[in-house]
């Protein structure tokens, strides 16, 4: 049972710390992925040594991404589907945090990704740092009032271990549930099966058949 989480906040608000906090916290034997819609263009611009994480590196970045778009509208955002296909195929049980910053991509990943694996949204604000946002206005308050499914507050550092530690909670508790519902429907069709005399000679391949496409 694997989970992708579409993360959103300006620079530095905590979402590289809220994903390393909680791949410590996880005991499970689930992969984390930190993965950002723009790794390719940091990988591109790696080759020439730049590297930094400053303004004008973010806004290089930005200005790149864009250009892409301007050719080849979603690109960029097949090229995260292409990773998390690429996940889903090699890994059983893993979760996927996505850097993404524009809400219609977000909102583009979301559709497009649920149509595969169980994908939600996550912002992290920090009230310190709201204003770093390097867009325009319409699109900084597009990016707050966005529809997210988790809203996360980094006010103090205690506080969000806390927070992670609660999602981190949720999140198995949720995995759970939907692995007894899948083990719940498994043994109600078998009984279905065997109390209608079905298992004979080449049922038992039927069966396993259709265990094998839920």
């Amino acid at each position: 049972m694997s989970k992708v989480f579409i993360i959103n906040g300006c620079a530095e608000s905590g979402k590289d710390t809220f994903i390393k906090l909680f791949e410590e916290k996880q005991q499970s034997n689930y992969k984390v992925y930190n993965y950002s819609t723009i790794d390719y263009i940091r990988d591109f611009l790696q080759a020439y040594n730049i590297i930094e994480k400053t303004d004008e590196v973010r806004e290089l970045m930005s200005s790149i991404k864009n250009g892409i778009e301007n050719i080849q509208k979603n690109a960029i955002n097949d090229k995260c589907i292409e990773f998390i296909e690429g996940c889903i195929s090699k890994q059983n049980n893993f979760f996927c945090f996505i850097h993404c910053r524009e809400p219609h991509n977000i909102e583009y990943l979301k559709t497009e990704l649920n149509r595969k694996i169980i994908t939600e949204t996550i912002l992290i604000s920090r009230p310190d740092t709201i204003d770093k946002f390097k867009c325009s206005k319409d699109l900084n308050e597009n990016i707050i009032n966005y529809d997210y499914d988790y809203k996360i507050i980094n006010d103090d550092y205690e506080d969000f271990k806390l927070d992670v530690l609660y999602f981190l909670e949720d999140q198995c508790e949720k995995i759970k549930t939907k692995e007894q519902l899948l083990l719940e429907k498994i043994y109600d069709e078998i009984t279905k099966w065997e109390s209608a005399f079905l298992l004979e000679n080449d049922t038992f391949v039927e069966l396993d058949n259709y265990i094998s496409s839920i």
